[in-house]
């Protein structure tokens, strides 16, 4: 079994989130979820893959060493990204979200 790791969000995430769903709310073409279900429907999701599995659920991005991917379908977004990277503590940081609904 491998480790449980700790996860932590950037604050700058939550900022992005609201942005790109408000940029889809605002296109007025699909039904669009809100920040709320993202985070409660969403996220727990994310942490616990994170968690978990660090090293088998994300990819290298690039030629960024310490920055890596973390992609998966989600119950509301057709595919969500998130960029992530290990703090100096081996904790997980999710730096910043993608999302395609």
């Amino acid at each position: 079994m491998s480790e449980r790791r700790d996860v932590r969000v950037n604050e700058e995430v939550f900022g992005q989130l609201e942005a790109k769903l408000k940029a889809y709310k605002d296109s007025g073409r699909i039904p669009v979820p809100s920040v709320n279900n993202f985070l409660l429907h969403e996220l727990p999701r994310i942490i616990e893959q994170l968690a978990t599995s660090y090293e088998a659920s994300t990819r290298p991005l690039g030629d960024e060493p310490f920055i890596r991917m973390w992609l998966d379908q989600g119950r509301f977004c057709t595919l969500i990204g998130c960029y992530v990277t290990l703090g100096d503590d081996g904790a997980v940081e999710i730096l910043g979200v993608d999302i395609d609904l």
